[in-house]
């Protein structure tokens, strides 16, 4: 029962004004309906800190998660111990999410995520390469997927692998001027001048002054 977990998770040491209460409630229900890692779990964490009450939180929703085990809610929990600093435990929450196709983005999103913070840079270009392998190019994650997949395979010295991923970003918005510029320097500093170069004369051609000058600039550099 969600609502008698929420309650649960209230008997902190220090009271509760009403708003309070209300506004935790409004912070979990957020969370179950869009489970991202960011500024709710932040708020959400915050208040229960603020009555000494975090221990329980993560009891009230672990046995959210024991009732019912719907992913949505077993990311909250993947969240709320990354929060509490046990990144190891997050990664196994957030690994038991992985089946569900409707969700599995975000798992493989946080996974990434939580093995760059265990100091991983490994398991976090492999989780990023199947996030990417599962985003449709459509989707408006993609381009910020593949500029994190390219630097994390720069990291792992597979720097071809990084260029085409970079590559790639710049080609799903052509038209995105900081974006390709962006590439062009990643390109660049990766050492591949020639295909970072491509990118620049592109650029040199658009209509904006001020644009073709910086271009031309980039080019000169090279």
């Amino acid at each position: 029962n969600r609502a008698g977990a929420q309650t649960q998770a209230l008997a902190g040491a220090i009271p509760w004004a009403e708003r309070e209460t209300r506004l935790a409630n409004e912070y979990l229900a957020l969370l179950v309906g869009q489970p991202e890692y960011g500024r709710v779990v932040d708020l959400l964490w915050a208040l229960y800190e603020k009555h000494e009450a975090t221990a329980l939180l993560l009891e009230s929703v672990t046995a959210q998660v024991q009732a019912q085990r719907h992913p949505s809610v077993v990311l909250v929990l993947g969240h709320l111990l990354r929060k509490s600093g046990d990144l190891k435990k997050a990664a196994a929450t957030y690994e038991q999410v992985l089946g569900n196709d409707s969700y599995k983005p975000v798992a493989l999103q946080s996974l990434a995520d939580v093995a760059q913070e265990l100091g991983d840079p490994l398991k976090a270009h492999q989780w990023t390469g199947q996030l990417n392998a599962l985003l449709p190019d459509t989707d408006p994650r993609k381009v910020d997927v593949l500029l994190r997949l390219g630097t994390l395979a720069l990291s792992a010295q597979k720097n071809e692998e990084a260029v085409k991923a970079w590559e790639q970003a710049a080609k799903l918005k052509p038209a995105d001027f900081q974006l390709v510029r962006q590439v062009a320097e990643l390109i660049l500093r990766a050492g591949f001048p020639e295909r970072a170069a491509a990118f620049y004369s592109a650029l040199a051609d658009q209509g904006d002054p001020q644009k073709r000058l910086d271009a031309l600039y980039d080019l000169a550099r090279i």
